[in-house]
Parts: structure tokens; sequence; C-alpha cells
């Protein structure tokens, strides 16, 4: 305690902690302790009076914002509720005046009967599943070749 009574009271450390603060080179801890020693310091000077005037009013300046962006984040998410609430709305309406029929094109010609399409579509999925497995054994036999070549040498 007595440690930072001293510090406070440590003319040329709160110059440097000052100096530091303006160049913007002093770290968070050293801007933290500059902080603490204007609010706790006895001294008085052209500098320490300057320094405690920005860092008021950039402290002042801080808490302004954090209340406006509160209250802006409020605002936002109130608007967004609303949007989401508008748009779920109007996609349900709009999906319930829609006429549940599935039409598939074979052959550029309009079909409605789903069991011919789904048979279609197990058909392409099979063959692209024996193409995805074909693939899978040729780099899987591509891979294997190669160890075997590298394990050689």
């Amino acid at each position: 305690m007595k440690q930072q009574f001293q510090l406070h009271q440590d003319p040329g450390r709160i110059s440097l902690l000052i100096s530091r603060y303006f160049d913007a080179t002093a770290t968070e801890a050293e801007e933290a302790e500059l902080r603490r020693a204007l609010a706790n310091t006895t001294l008085s000077s052209p500098e320490i009076d300057s320094a405690r005037a920005v860092m008021g009013f950039y402290a002042a300046s801080r808490r302004r914002q954090c209340r406006r962006s509160g209250s802006l984040h409020l605002r936002a998410a109130a608007a967004a509720i609303a949007v989401a609430a508008v748009c779920g709305v109007a996609l349900l309406a709009h999906f319930d005046s829609i006429d549940n029929r599935c039409i598939a094109y074979i052959g550029g010609k309009p079909t409605t009967d789903t069991d011919r399409v789904l048979a279609m579509m197990q058909t392409d999925l099979s063959t692209i599943a024996d193409a995805s497995q074909s693939l899978h054994d040729d780099i899987d036999s591509q891979l294997s070749s190669i160890a075997a070549a590298l394990s050689l040498k």
C-alpha cells in the first residue's frame, strides 16, 4: 500500500507514464497505472492536469458511448425481431397458398407421377454412389502406390 502511495507521489514516474501514454507506447498495465496515479496523486503541474483532462474526457466519452451503444443494440434487436416476425408471417401465408404438387421434367416433359420421379432419383443416386466408390478405390490405389514407392527409397 505504501509503495502505491509513493508511486502516486513520484513525479518522474508519472511524467514517464504520461509521455508514453501520449506517444501511444504505453502498455495496458502502464495506462491503468497512470489512471490510478492521476486519480490519487496530490501533485499538480500543467502536464499532469492536461493528462487528467484528456483521460477524464476519454473515460466520460466511453461511458456515454456504452450507454448509447446499449440502447442502439436494444433498438437493433427489436427491429430484427419485428422484421423476422413479418417475414415469417409472409412466408406462412405464401406456403399456405401453394399447391403442394411435385413436378419433375424428364426428357423436357413435365411429369407429376411421384413414383416415377422417386425411381429416377434412386437410380441417379445409385449411379453417383457407384462413381464415388470407384473414385475412392482409384485414390486408395494411387496412394498405396506412392507409399510403396517412398518406402523403397
